[in-house]
């Protein structure tokens, strides 16, 4: 897709990225190119592109003249279960091995299913690479403070190695800081009693 802007429009942006001559070029090819035409067409994608290296004094004047549709990150795509199984594509009744769970045992095998599921949903579908020492791939483990307590004892990372399943892996600390604090009683359930 593509938005158009007006020629002194442009001029304004213009005005503010002069001191980068990537963009200053971009500008110019685009006013060359289309020299007849009282709007200019800017694609999406160039749009998104000056955006994500913008400063903060850029970003309000592209946000001005465009509507940017920037990609949000996934952390803040993900609110509860509901927004899992919406990114995952997955159904509840098809993940859980058990609708109705009678004991620990059985409570706690649905945590690891959900436990898989949250993990593909923070990955964006990305497979941890157990044949890569050069990835990081974290892990979350819980500490008990008291005889009742337990809380996030921190995120570690490894390179190869495999301590849980290998579907309970994140690809990124900042996505493992933010399953544990937005689904700890899931990872508790997964926990021995």
């Amino acid at each position: 897709m593509a938005q158009k802007i007006s020629r002194k429009n442009l001029h304004l942006l213009y005005e503010a990225v002069k001191n980068c001559s990537t963009w200053k070029t971009k500008i110019e090819q685009a006013l060359i190119a289309q020299q007849l035409n009282d709007e200019i067409t800017v694609e999406d994608s160039v749009l998104n592109e000056a955006y994500s290296q913008a400063n903060d004094a850029q970003k309000k004047l592209l946000n001005k003249f465009f509507d940017i549709k920037t990609p949000k990150k996934i952390i803040d795509q993900i609110k509860d279960l509901k927004d899992i199984f919406r990114l995952t594509g997955k159904k509840q009744a098809d993940v859980l091995p058990y609708t109705k769970p009678k004991n620990k045992a059985q409570r706690s095998q649905n945590a690891l299913a959900l436990i898989q599921v949250i993990t593909e949903a923070y990955n964006q579908g990305e497979i941890p690479d157990f044949s890569n020492r050069e990835q990081r791939k974290h892990f979350i483990w819980w500490e008990k403070t008291s005889s009742v307590a337990l809380v996030l004892g921190g995120v570690h990372y490894d390179y190869c190695l495999a301590f849980l399943g290998f579907g309970c892996y994140f690809l990124d600390e900042e996505s493992a800081k933010d399953a544990a604090k937005k689904f700890k009683n899931v990872f508790l359930d997964f926990l021995p009693e």
